[in-house]
């Protein structure tokens, strides 16, 4: 379960992540290989708001 405590129970989370893209290139300035590299990723948050949201461990679930 995924509380946002500003809207609630929410499905869906979002995390904001910076990538950067290495692209190697032939003497002709062709593309030979391009590498996308994650350089940091941000903190679950709620994507109606944008506020930071919690996981807790769905009781309904574990009954069944």
């Amino acid at each position: 379960m995924i509380i946002c405590r500003n809207c609630g129970r929410v499905d869906t989370y979002k995390i904001r992540q910076t990538v950067a893209r290495e692209i190697i290139l032939s003497e002709g300035g062709m593309p030979q290989d391009i590498k996308v590299i994650s350089t940091g990723s941000g903190e679950p948050r709620c994507p109606k708001c944008g506020r930071l949201v919690k996981f807790f461990k769905d009781e309904e679930s574990e009954d069944k």
